[in-house]
């Protein structure tokens, strides 16, 4: 996948990677399967993520940038989300959201309705977090509490440039330039070096 997204133009790769390859690829199964029980392949597949965007980019990203990459456009990263943050979320989202088909179609209340892997998750997720989401079946407000504790405790700058940085990427036009469909033919495709400047700037 890579090799061949490396001969693409870098912001085209990109856009693939972020809307197309990668957690849009497998999202499904992320809601369907509980991932998170098996952590070692979710970090190998982040390290697949990862390498693909050091190549496709060809950035030298280190795990701070990576972390950072890994936020969410509006948050200040660049939107390639990491597998590990995303398995519970939506695998909790999902379970919640089916609860109250399953609870009709086996004639039990939804409190008594126990769904595989569900109490594994809500354990795992307890042990990590100190709160849960007010509505359950959106996997934004599971997604939104991980979110709030990386930018914490793991995206954390001590260079007061870096720290006014991330905060002027976290303005919702900072990242609008990301969102957008790359097209030659409109004017929204930049040349390789621009992009990878660009990139390379909000990255640190």
């Amino acid at each position: 996948m890579t090799e061949r997204l490396k001969l693409l133009p870098k912001q085209l790769a990109y856009f693939l990677l972020k809307n197309c390859l990668g957690i849009p690829k497998l999202l499904y199964t992320l809601r369907t399967v509980p991932t998170f029980l098996c952590q070692d392949k979710l970090c190998d597949m982040d390290s697949i993520l990862h390498l693909s965007l050091k190549a496709i980019l060809n950035l030298n990203l280190s795990d701070l940038q990576w972390k950072q990459a890994s936020l969410p456009v509006k948050q200040g990263g660049i939107g390639i989300r990491s597998f590990s943050d995303l398995s519970l979320p939506t695998f909790l989202s999902s379970c919640s959201g089916v609860m109250p088909l399953v609870s009709t179609i086996l004639n039990k209340p939804v409190d008594n309705v126990v769904l595989n892997s569900w109490t594994q998750g809500v354990q795992m997720w307890e042990m990590k977090y100190q709160e849960m989401p007010e509505e359950k079946t959106q996997q934004r407000q599971w997604d939104a509490i991980i979110l709030k504790l990386k930018i914490e405790q793991e995206v954390v700058f001590e260079d007061p440039v870096d720290v006014a940085r991330m905060k002027a990427l976290q303005n919702k036009e900072s990242g609008a330039w990301l969102n957008v469909y790359p097209s030659k033919n409109i004017g929204t495709l930049l040349n390789d070096q621009s992009f990878q400047i660009c990139i390379g700037q909000r990255l640190g």
